[in-house]
């Protein structure tokens, strides 16, 4: 594949947040109830100074979001994952939405820009559990790439960006692993993107400029290794001829 004149531009993506935390290896997952020793879910916090990198930490509060919901809400996490429509993937979502994972401050985001870090959080958790010989759910369906078959789908609203994560996975696997399973916005995740770009210019077409944020790149790269993606149907024809 050539790929003389095709460019990849990353933009840094933010959604309104007013929260901040480590990325998830940093720190262990629970924390002690207030005035209990009762273990819940880590809560994301707001950090005194939010001016410094707002976009990363924005990245990484949605990120440790993704994480507290997983944790505290698995069957309404399951319902979102495996949703076959916009409207049943919203409904879903909005029952996410919960205080009970922001120690303190406001998150405004659209249903939507909860897909990608739970479709993050979910491949994390797979992965470690693969490591260990364990089984981890839920299963969501496989990604239709036909138009005709993703119109009134969920996926049809992202086939776009979900082809293009199928293109990256399966020219460098490796690298789209190495993105996702890094900690959200680390130095280790912008090193893995660094890697990534041959992957990524590969799949744009040539004299195309496609203008995506890590945020984004990573919530595709997330969803097609956790879901894989249904082979496209080859179309046959037929023909017949006549003795003359």
């Amino acid at each position: 594949m050539r790929t003389g004149g095709m460019k990849l531009r990353l933009l840094a993506g933010a959604v309104a947040v007013a929260a901040v935390c480590a990325p998830a290896a940093a720190q262990p997952a629970v924390e002690a109830q207030t005035g209990s020793h009762i273990l819940i879910p880590r809560r994301a916090r707001i950090p005194e100074n939010t001016a410094s990198d707002t976009i990363r930490i924005s990245r990484q509060v949605m990120s440790e979001f993704a994480r507290c919901v997983v944790d505290r809400e698995p069957k309404a996490v399951a319902r979102a994952v495996t949703a076959s429509s916009q409207r049943d993937f919203d409904k879903a979502v909005g029952a996410l939405s919960t205080d009970e994972c922001l120690d303190s401050g406001m998150m405004r985001f659209k249903t939507d820009a909860m897909r990608g870090p739970l479709f993050v959080e979910l491949y994390r958790r797979r992965a470690d559990a693969q490591a260990h010989q364990k089984h981890w759910g839920p299963v969501a369906p496989k990604i239709s790439l036909d138009v005709a078959q993703t119109q009134d789908s969920i996926d049809g609203e992202h086939l776009p960006w979900l082809s293009f994560g199928q293109c990256v996975v399966s020219i460098d696997s490796g690298a789209a692993r190495a993105i996702v399973l890094a900690p959200t916005g680390s130095d280790l995740q912008d090193a893995a993107f660094a890697k990534a770009g041959a992957a990524f210019n590969a799949c744009v077409s040539q004299g195309t400029t496609i203008r995506m944020g890590k945020q984004a790149i990573e919530a595709v790269l997330a969803e097609v290794l956790y879901r894989g993606v249904e082979p496209l149907a080859v179309a046959t024809s037929t023909s017949t001829s006549e003795a003359k």
